[in-house]
């Protein structure tokens, strides 16, 4: 059935081209038009745009120069752009049917530019992986700006261990680092563990061939084949800087796409599982057990005691996930984990290619970023 899917959307892809071509070159047989001018004229001056006139009312309007209205210009295509302005006022019954199917193009636009604005926000732990290959570094570190109590020494330490294993993360004791529907969990009174994850991470750069992929628990994903290969250690405890995880209910949310990836994919792991394992049918049963937990926490929140502030904010942040759990299909799972495994295929095709340049400087040249200021190096 999955296959079907894709099969037709890349059928649909196809017919939309060959769509393209055709009309371009039908028009491109045709015989040039007159120039018309369409009035009133958007662009024409705001006292010619009153009456509906143009610049062709000027004597030796040719010997004149122009100057285009652009403000004007934009006041009169953004709203018939945006919502059919001209449909609503001439003929808004078939307004009713062919704005919702615009808007809908607007949201899949708009849906694939946050797509890839997520892929650039990804792409510095990506940079500096490329930039510790093409130096020849033996161990880099992935830090987030929040995290305190770190020391050299632990640092050092951590690096050492990547010698006999692919990572070395540290676990983060105080304040808690797990998602919104996690805090929930504990606070109900259910006991949640705290996995090492990427906000202190060290890496072994000859046996990384992974990257952060733009979803939340990316570092999850990042750590997932050495984790299933049981080449993760433990470098110590470290603290972050509190929040309030039930501050906003969004977040929530935007965090539940990448909760179900991550539970689903490490279960996997849990069970002995391959990837290819992941099913329409495995990531429906993950949903159904996700629907359970939320519903759970909420059910055991409501009963026990406590802040009524904190509660309520709990809950609000449960529903908000729950609506968003609800919106993921098994075929986004299974869609998702396919273009994540083909990105590492191609990711680790890269790699495999990089020469190795030595100095920094060269280094960042060769990836066309920024030179650095400076560098510490050991």
């Amino acid at each position: 059935m999955t296959a079907l899917v894709f099969l037709l959307m890349y059928a649909g892809v196809v017919l939309f081209v060959a769509g393209c071509i055709g009309r371009v070159l039908q028009f491109s047989r045709q015989p040039l038009h007159l120039r018309w001018e369409l009035y009133p004229v958007p662009h024409e001056a705001p006292e010619r745009v009153r009456h509906g006139g143009s610049y062709f009312e000027e004597a030796e309007w040719w010997k004149k120069e122009r100057r285009p209205n652009l403000a004007g210009e934009l006041s009169f295509m953004v709203p018939e752009m945006l919502f059919l302005k001209g449909l609503w006022e001439f003929n808004r019954k078939l307004w009713y049917r062919s704005f919702p199917f615009h808007f809908g193009l607007y949201l899949m636009i708009g849906a694939a530019a946050l797509g890839v604005l997520g892929s650039v926000i990804g792409a510095p732990g990506a940079a500096l992986l490329l930039l510790a290959r093409l130096c020849g570094w033996q161990a880099i570190m992935y830090l987030d700006d929040d995290i305190r109590d770190l020391t050299a020494s632990a640092v050092s330490w951590a690096a050492d261990l990547t010698t006999c294993f692919q990572a070395a993360s540290f676990r983060i004791g105080y304040y808690p680092d797990n998602s919104v529907v996690c805090h929930a969990h504990r606070l109900s009174g259910g006991q949640q563990d705290i996995l090492p994850g990427g906000s202190a991470l060290v890496v072994d750069v000859a046996r990384c061939e992974t990257v952060f992929p733009p979803v939340y628990n990316e570092d999850w994903l990042f750590l997932f084949d050495a984790v299933r290969s049981r080449s993760v250690a433990v470098a110590g405890t470290l603290s972050q800087l509190e929040y309030q995880p039930f501050a906003h209910a969004r977040r929530a949310a935007s965090e539940e796409f990448g909760d179900v990836l991550a539970e689903g994919l490490y279960r996997l792991i849990h069970e002995g599982a391959a990837v290819t394992d992941a099913t329409s049918a495995y990531w429906r049963d993950v949903l159904e057990r996700r629907f359970q937990l939320i519903d759970h926490v909420a059910a055991r929140l409501l009963m026990a005691g406590g802040s009524a502030s904190l509660t309520g904010s709990a809950l609000m942040s449960l529903a908000a996930a729950r609506k968003r759990l609800a919106a993921i299909s098994p075929l986004a799972c299974v869609s998702f984990v396919r273009a994540w495994q083909a990105d590492l295929d191609a990711w680790r095709h890269t790699l495999r290619d990089l020469p190795l340049v030595g100095d920094l400087a060269d280094a960042a040249k060769f990836l066309d970023l920024p030179l650095p200021d400076r560098c510490v190096s050991q």
